[in-house]
Formats: C-alpha cells, structure tokens, sequence
C-alpha cells in the first residue's frame, strides 16, 4: 500500500483492499466491543486507527489529484465513499483520546470533501437503504464441532449492495461462541 501512497496513484483494486481492512478491523473492534473485552478492545481500536490513517491518505490523493480518476474509482454507486461512511457513522470508540483522533477527524473531513466534489460534478449517488427481499444460506454442515470455524455465505436477492449489508445476531452470542 504505501508504494501507491508515496507515487500519489492508486487503483479501485486497491482503493478495495484498503477499505475491505477497514471494514475487518471495524468489525473485529465492534464484537469486541458488544462482549467486553476491554484489553483486547483497545488493541483492535488502534488498529481501526493505523488503518484509518491509510484511508485518510487515499481519499486526500483523490481529493487533491486527478478528478476522472476520483470518479472512476468513487463515483458509478459510490459504494466505496458509502462503506468509509457507514463505519464513521457506526463505530463508536471507547476512550475518549480515541475519539477525539486526529486521523479520524481528519477521515471524517475528506471523506465530506470527497462526497462534496461528487456532488459538484453530477456523480453523487446516495446510498440504497433497501432491504434484501430474501436471504438463503447454502451449504449447513450436518454437525458443528467446537472450535471449528464455520462460515455461511447468504445468497441475497434484492435491490441491495452486499458490500453495504451489515449482519448482527441479537442478543449477542455467549463469549465462548465467537
């Protein structure tokens, strides 16, 4: 990644990578986070944090560089731009230093900047709010075994973007089921 970073190009590819790690190390903080896991919690946060700089780094790039490539790669659905927000409006930190980040902010400022230059040049989409019309999950295993990981891909169907689906499980599982 920083070889993109220090030529000042980038890729949807890797504009992709980048935000998928985002999304990881989110959702890792967040389930820590819902079980309590206070020390460990920390330690995902500033991960959330070291990536954030990446993030920032590459929407200040596009903000500053080229404009067909910024539409390129963040216009069309603006799916990438929508991910970056939906994290920003739904992570929540649980130190008051980490809140008050500066590389958070600072995500947060051009992730707006980047959003206003959409919308000046008649690209801007906003998000689809749409519920999936189905959900099925192919493939249960006939037993589960502790300690194995398992992993249930839904086939969603709907006028939805999986990228920007987001799935929890209420109440939350017991600490031993992660």
């Amino acid at each position: 990644l920083s070889g993109f970073l220090q030529s000042r190009q980038y890729t949807a590819e890797e504009v992709d990578q980048v935000i998928a790690e985002f999304e990881r190390r989110a959702d890792v903080a967040k389930r820590l986070a819902q079980n309590h896991a206070k020390v460990r919690l920390a330690a995902a946060e500033r991960d959330v944090l070291n990536i954030v700089e990446t993030v920032r780094d590459v929407l200040s790039i596009a903000e500053s560089a080229d404009k067909s490539l910024l539409a390129e790669v963040f216009g069309g659905d603006c799916e990438r731009l929508h991910r970056i927000r939906f994290i920003l409006d739904t992570l929540t930190f649980s130190t008051e230093a980490d809140r008050k980040d500066q590389r958070w902010a600072g995500l947060q400022d051009v992730t707006d900047s980047v959003e206003e230059i959409l919308k000046q040049i008649g690209i801007w989409k906003p998000r689809k709010n749409n519920a999936p019309k189905s959900i099925e999950y192919h493939g249960w295993c006939e037993s589960l075994e502790p300690g194995r990981p398992i992993h249930f891909l839904p086939t969603v169907s709907g006028d939805v973007t999986m990228s920007t689906l987001r799935w929890s499980i209420e109440p939350n599982l017991p600490q031993f089921l992660t």
